[in-house]
């Protein structure tokens, strides 16, 4: 899902003014049963008998009333539950339609309001279908749509999401056929129903191949909406509680929670399209919002390309939130401390996205264009990168969640001195990617690169893919940094043009990089190497497999994890290596190694080195070669097969290793 940064057990946005206070009793009927069961959390409400009001406590009963058949989630409604999982459900699938104004920051943590507010139960159901008749929540969607309505046409878009996310409550639980009928039976199920169906919509990715589009309808009169939803949900009642009673949650009631969760899904979708037909948001204004914003707001982007040509300076304390890829900042941008950036595309060719003198900034699925431009002459932009960060000033505490990195709008040129990286790092620290994507390119990745100082540390990547491109995906060329880590990613390809072809590269000076639990395709060169002085490292639990035929051609020679003279102290364990045949993409390539070690006091343990057994140079092939000049490594409980261990330093430990 492209909208928020979810927040999972997030914190009661502000209330806008006007909204009704916790505590203030509104919409409560004066009888009151407190539920005691710790997943309920919230005060039940019953009915009123003949007219006068009686608190009426009976063992074991509970009003189909007072049934929140959806969740709301933890921590008294403010984690993330059913309620909040169709209302994002329902904004993508607008957006999906063409309309994406509703927020999510700022609607999603009202979806409880109805209960941990306003306790507002008798209004969230309708039952008009048997004997009993009540429940008005067909009164409470037109009356929260129509503030939703007011607020966006007096302007005040983000105070008409928050009143959206009250009335998706109201809407969505009518959905339920719990929340249409009651009776004994279903008295005995209800709670256990609503939980099975919040451990499948706990988190926004969970279940989400459940949501069909039926149709955009343009919603004239809510209440008759909901009334027809709510019945519709009702012929389903009987069935699901008899089901579930017998059952449990077989398929009979699966197929019918799918179908409620659906309708609440798609009639919330055509209400946001309704309400953004009825009140059109005032043409955009990019550079006015900007000016006008102060600490604490946010900045909405609609769905359009907005290009400039000056470098525009988002201001400190101010988000920038857009509604996926299509809102487009065209030009050059310059971040701001304390920001959140989501939903976006940033960028332009001939200029980078610039995150330097910042803290404590989070970019969430922006994707990332532009570059091509001047490297030295654009100091501190360094206008030929895609993103530049730090260079200037303290820059710390950056995370990049679910980004994308595009190729870079110019080529590198033949001398390779224009440094077009996708990313370039210098004089920062605490710097997170994750689940990142980078696509191919001419030159690096990501390049961490300080000369003085006390260097780049903490650049740390989870759960990232890079694309093969023509030279290395990340290079560490820090003399004084280091202390990273690059874990779970995947590297499908490397040094396609002979510059720099490592999957990651540490240079002299780097330190205590550890590389763990990562996979690496076939690539030109080697999938980690450790340069002279690299010291601290941890290379451990990664698979390396060149047997796929990815379009790359390993150098002769060239070992998959290779340790220079100089580094010391590094350990290199728990990895797997399969080195593939001895011809590649048509070529012979001669001799590869796993790994190969120059350097003194380095560790090599408990790896496995495959190499075909139909490999032309099969018995002459080094599955670890210690180098003349690597003394004082431990080469130990290591298993080859079809490679054997070459010892030409002097005091190594090269037993116990197992050769198949």
């Amino acid at each position: 899902m492209l909208e928020t940064d979810h927040a999972r057990r997030r914190p009661l946005a502000r209330r806008p003014l006007g909204l009704p206070h916790r505590g203030s009793g509104f919409g409560r009927e004066p009888c009151v049963l407190t539920c005691s069961s710790q997943r309920c959390g919230r005060t039940v409400v019953r009915r009123r008998v003949a007219i006068f009001t009686v608190l009426v406590v009976v063992a074991g009963f509970v009003s189909a009333a007072t049934a929140l058949a959806w969740s709301n989630g933890p921590d008294g409604g403010n984690g993330f539950g059913t309620n909040d999982w169709i209302l994002e459900a329902a904004t993508d699938l607008a957006r999906a339609r063409g309309v994406g104004w509703v927020d999510l920051r700022l609607a999603q943590p009202h979806t409880d309001d109805p209960d941990t507010v306003f306790h507002d139960f008798s209004y969230h159901v309708y039952n008009h279908f048997g004997g009993d008749h009540y429940g008005s929540a067909p009164k409470k969607v037109a009356l929260y749509y129509g503030k939703a309505l007011a607020a966006r046409r007096a302007g005040r878009l983000a105070e008409s999401s928050t009143w959206f996310g009250i009335m998706a409550h109201y809407y969505a639980q009518v959905c339920c056929p719990l929340d249409t009928d009651d009776t004994a039976a279903e008295r005995r199920i209800y709670r256990r129903y609503q939980g099975v169906v919040d451990t499948l919509t706990d988190a926004p990715d969970k279940s989400n191949s459940w949501v069909a589009d039926d149709g955009a309808a343009l919603v004239s009169n809510r209440a008759r909406f909901t009334i027809r939803a709510a019945a519709k949900a009702h012929d389903d009642y009987s069935k699901l509680v008899s089901s579930f009673n017998r059952y449990g949650f077989n398929s009979t009631v699966r197929t019918i929670t799918i179908r409620a969760l659906n309708r609440a899904v798609n009639g919330l979708a055509d209400m946001i399209i309704s309400l953004e037909r009825e009140a059109p948001a005032p043409a955009f204004d990019l550079q006015a919002a900007v000016r006008n914003a102060k600490a604490g707001d946010t900045i909405t982007v609609p769905a359009e390309t907005y290009s400039f040509s000056g470098r525009l300076h988002l201001p400190d304390g101010v988000n920038v939130q857009g509604a996926g890829a299509g809102s487009w900042l065209n030009g050059p941008v310059q971040a701001g401390s304390n920001a959140t950036y989501s939903n976006l595309r940033l960028g332009a060719s001939g200029f980078a996205s610039y995150v330097g003198g910042v803290s404590n900034v989070t970019f969430t699925n922006v994707r990332f264009s532009g570059g091509g431009g001047t490297w030295g002459t654009t100091w501190p932009y360094q206008d030929s990168n895609l993103v530049t960060i730090g260079m200037n000033g303290t820059t710390s505490n950056i995370l990049f969640d679910t980004c994308e990195f595009d190729t870079p709008m110019a080529a590198e040129d033949p001398t390779w001195t224009l440094h077009f990286d996708q990313v370039f790092i210098s004089l920062a620290t605490n710097v997170t990617f994750n689940t990142c994507h980078w696509a191919t390119r001419d030159y690096f990745a990501v390049e961490i690169w300080d000369d003085s100082g006390s260097g780049s540390r903490g650049i740390d990547f989870a759960h990232c893919t890079f694309e093969g491109g023509k030279s290395a995906n990340i290079d560490y060329a820090t003399s004084y940094g280091g202390y990273s880590t690059i874990d779970d990613c995947t590297f499908n390809g490397n040094g396609s043009a002979n510059q720099w072809p490592n999957d990651i590269t540490v240079e002299a000076g780097g330190s205590y990089i550890t590389v763990q639990n990562s996979h690496f395709k076939r690539g030109v060169a080697h999938a980690v190497q450790l340069e002279d002085t690299a010291t601290g490292c941890l290379i451990t639990g990664n698979d390396i497999d060149a047997t796929v035929d990815n379009g790359f051609v390993h150098h002769t020679y060239d070992p998959y994890i290779r340790v220079d003279a100089g580094a010391t102290r590094n350990t290199i364990t728990n990895n797997t290596i399969n080195t593939g045949g001895s011809t590649q993409a048509g070529t012979d390539l001669g001799y590869v190694y796993g790994i190969i070690v120059s350097g003194d006091n380095n560790t090599v343990t408990g790896n496995t080195i495959t190499t075909p057994p139909n490999h032309k140079y099969l018995t002459s092939l080094y599955a670890v070669d210690i180098r003349a000049g690597g003394d004082n490594n431990i080469v130990t409980g290591n298993t080859f097969s079809y490679g054997r261990l070459r010892n030409a330093g002097t005091g190594n430990t090269t037993t116990p290793n197992t050769v198949n």
